[in-house]
C-alpha cells in the first residue's frame, strides 16, 4: 500500500490545493517499508491532479481539498480520504493499524453534514459537544 499525504512543518497541510510537498509512505503488512517526499509544483489542478497521480498511490490522506482538485484525483483512480488534520507522524501511525482517522484526527466543523449537534474538538484528546443549530 503506497499513502500520500501533503505535509507543512510535520503536519497535514491544510490544503491539498496549496499544499508545496507530498510526503509518500509504502507499507505493508501494516508496517512502513520505504518513504520518500515529492515537490507539488503543479501549475494548475489538472497538472497537480497528474503529478501525484504519477506517484500511485493507493490512498490519499489531506485536509482540505476543492472539490475540482478531488474529482480530478477520484477520476484517476485515487481514494481520498480529506478533512484530516494533525500530526503526520500520528496519522500514518493510526492509518496503517486501521483506526479511523476521522474520531482522532477530524478537521473541527467538518462533522456538521445534516446533523443538529456537531462533535466540536477542544483539543488533542478532548471532544465536547456542541448546539450546531
Amino acid at each position: 500500500m503506497k499513502v500520500a499525504i501533503p505535509t507543512w512543518c510535520g503536519r497535514i497541510s491544510p490544503v491539498l490545493d496549496t499544499a508545496g510537498q507530498l510526503l509518500v509512505v509504502t507499507a505493508q503488512a501494516g508496517q512502513e517499508v520505504q518513504r520518500h517526499e515529492a515537490a507539488l509544483s503543479g501549475k494548475d489542478l489538472p497538472d497537480r491532479a497528474k503529478q501525484i497521480a504519477d506517484l500511485a498511490p493507493d490512498v490519499l490522506i489531506c485536509g482540505a481539498v476543492s472539490r475540482v482538485l478531488e474529482g480530478l484525483l477520484r477520476q484517476r483512480g485515487i481514494p481520498v480520504i480529506s478533512h484530516v488534520c494533525g500530526d503526520v507522524e500520528e496519522v500514518i501511525r493510526c492509518h496503517l493499524a486501521g483506526e479511523a482517522l476521522y474520531d482522532q484526527f477530524g478537521m473541527p466543523g467538518c462533522r456538521r453534514r445534516h446533523r443538529r449537534r456537531a462533535r466540536c474538538h477542544g483539543g488533542r484528546g478532548q471532544s465536547r459537544w456542541m448546539d450546531a443549530g
